[in-house]
This record gives C-alpha cells, structure tokens and sequence, in this order.
C-alpha cells in the first residue's frame, strides 16, 4: 500500500475541554441506623464535610442520602459510618 496522492489532513474541532461542563454526579446512599432529626442532621453534616461535595439531600423516612457533586462512593460511605450509621451505595 502506497500513500502516494494521499495528503495528511489535521482535524480540528472547536470543543472546549471537558472542564468547561461542570459534572453533575449524583451519588445515592441508603443509611441505616437513621431514627431521628438529629440522626438525619449528623448524616448530613458528615456528608458535606466530604471534599467535592456541592450539596447533600438526605431523607430520614426513606433511609436514604442524595449527593450531588464528584466524589468518591467510598468517602462517602466511610464518611457516615465515622458517624456510627450503616451506609451503600444504591444499586
């Protein structure tokens, strides 16, 4: 095979990094162990102090946590068992 007439041509395409588009990651947790308001305030609280995370919704009837920001699954879930409640990551 030759390459003989063919000419090398560069792409270029005008898309901006990919830190340009903030990442809206939502991370579920079901916590266990939640019996109150100063259960669910201490679930809260433990999660925000989570490096990466922009906003903590967190559910104490339905026993679970919503999280918004990029983090990791695992801080999380040790973040709130440190505050002597069982965490997962919902499937």
């Amino acid at each position: 095979m030759t390459t003989q007439g063919f000419k090398h041509a560069i792409l270029h395409l005008d898309i901006p990094p990919a830190w340009v588009y903030p990442v809206d990651m939502t991370t579920e947790l079901i916590v266990s162990g939640m019996t109150c308001g100063h259960c669910e305030t201490a679930v809260k609280n433990a999660l925000k102090d989570v490096p990466g995370v922009q906003d903590v919704r967190v559910d104490l009837k339905g026993g679970t946590a919503a999280v918004e920001g990029d983090v990791d699954a695992q801080a999380l879930i040790a973040a709130v068992t440190e505050e002597g409640y069982g965490a997962q990551v919902c499937q």
